[in-house]
């Protein structure tokens, strides 16, 4: 009798929250502010938690009665039938919320609400805050200088006197900005290195797309690489 109870009372709150999110949802919906699978995937929800819910007070009902043996476990074959399809909707439901990888902010929106999305493909671009990057090109004569783990220093054109932290990430193994195949001992000197420069500021400051310059090396032999 306890379990049966139990049971009613989780199946009540269940049900009264998924009914809640689904009211919820449906002003949601009427803004477009969900998609209309979403606010289907609600409804569908509530819907099955009521159904566990009904049956778990058919239940409970027969055993205070002191209904038959079988007839106790056919209500509870029923609501434990009601109950796996409640979760198999939870899951389902579970499927329409994108989560993010990183924590970060939306930069852009690649899909309109309502749209149908295919497996696979970007719905928005989040921008990690955190932890940013910086790719500069150092030349063949620079590049014996630089070495991965390096910290290194850079200035936002916008904040002179001010300075940011970074460590060389990762440097490329192959030469870019090659004109052509035959080049002179004079041409072979412009070949450029990319080399990414990792950065954990927190002040918010460092933004895609803002021109920095990157000191690569001490003020004695300085190294400026825009």
């Amino acid at each position: 009798m306890r379990r049966a109870e139990a049971e009613l009372a989780a199946a009540e709150a269940d049900a009264g929250r998924t009914a809640r999110d689904a009211d919820r949802f449906k002003g949601l919906a009427d803004r477009q502010t969900v998609s209309a699978q979403q606010y289907d995937a609600s409804r569908t929800l509530a819907a099955s938690t009521a159904a566990r819910r009904d049956a778990a007070r058919a239940s409970l009902a027969l055993l205070r009665e002191g209904a038959r043996a079988e007839r106790v476990a056919a209500a509870r074959a029923e609501s434990d039938l009601a109950t796996a399809a409640a979760e198999g909707t939870r899951a389902t439901a579970a499927d329409l919320v994108l989560r993010a990888p990183v924590d970060g902010v939306i930069s852009s929106r690649n899909v309109e609400p309502g749209e149908v999305v295919s497996a696979g493909r970007a719905v928005v671009t989040v921008a990690d805050v955190k932890h940013q990057t910086v790719r500069v090109f150092v030349s063949q004569a620079q590049l014996s200088r630089v070495q991965p783990g390096r910290q290194v220093q850079a200035v936002l054109d916008a904040y002179s006197d001010r300075e940011f932290q970074g460590r060389v990430a990762t440097i490329a193994t192959k030469a870019e900005f090659t004109p052509r195949v035959a080049l002179t001992e004079k041409e072979r000197n412009d070949l450029l290195f990319a080399v990414k420069i990792a950065f954990a500021d927190t002040t918010g400051l460092l933004k895609a797309g803002l021109p920095i310059t990157v000191h690569l090396e001490t003020p004695a032999g300085a190294t400026k690489t825009p």
